[in-house]
């Protein structure tokens, strides 16, 4: 949503107050990851039942290919342009994601295994 409005500084559109208004604008690629980290989190949960490695694969696959429509629909905007980078953050955000969610089942497992002990 935010990487086609018309100007990249998103301090600008009033949704980020402060401090993180100037935080996303200083971050310009990096905040592309944010989103992703989520939806890897999501991909990695509809893909529960796959191996871990082929699951993440699968996520980073999504991910690559959603940032880089995105980044093509940027072309068409006269402030905004193509960034390799972007695309590398997402996947980077996605990756973070999947491993997030994994770190979340492998608790929740430890500590079933913790309680069905005592």
């Amino acid at each position: 949503m935010f990487s086609w409005l018309p100007s990249p500084q998103l301090k600008e559109t009033g949704l980020f107050p402060g401090e993180l208004g100037e935080w996303v604008d200083e971050n310009y690629n990096m905040r592309t990851a944010v989103p992703f980290v989520f939806l890897g989190v999501g991909l990695r949960a509809l893909n529960s039942r796959l191996p871990f490695m082929k699951a993440l694969l699968k996520v980073l696959l999504i991910a690559i290919v959603l940032v880089t429509l995105v980044e093509l629909g940027q072309l068409f905007l006269p402030a905004r342009h193509f960034d390799i980078r972007d695309i590398l953050w997402a996947g980077a955000g996605a990756i973070l994601g999947a491993l997030i969610h994994e770190l979340f089942c492998w608790l929740k497992t430890s500590t079933q295994i913790r309680t069905d002990r005592k």
